[in-house]
């Protein structure tokens, strides 16, 4: 649900997305083409490999791809596990404008 709400928002504002529902799929999609990708939206509450598990393992193959973390969690909650690696971090509930503008500082600088 979390994956087609983003990919509705981004795509929306006509951005490019490829969207992938487990941290799995996302990994296999990253470590083929990291460089194709402006910047990363990541939930922590994932089926499969959790988000901060996902995270660490694209810091080992993507260490400057700008990730933002989507989390209903607070920031404080998480903020030692996500320290140096998260780029951005933007709670649930968002507003599509709040999210679009995170986004979009890192495409821009892409």
């Amino acid at each position: 649900m979390v994956a087609r709400t983003l990919t509705h928002i981004l795509g929306h504002a006509g951005l490019a997305v490829t969207a992938a529902a487990r941290g799995e799929d996302a990994l296999l999609r990253l470590r083929d083409r990291p460089d194709a990708f402006a910047v990363v939206l990541l939930d922590l509450s994932m089926p499969g490999i959790g988000g901060v598990a996902t995270l660490r393992s694209i810091r080992t193959f993507a260490p400057r791809l700008p990730v933002v973390v989507v989390s209903g969690t607070p920031l404080e909650d998480v903020e030692d596990e996500l320290r140096g690696l998260a780029t951005a971090f933007v709670q649930k509930p968002f507003r599509p404008l709040a999210l679009l503008e995170v986004v979009q500082r890192f495409v821009s600088a892409s």
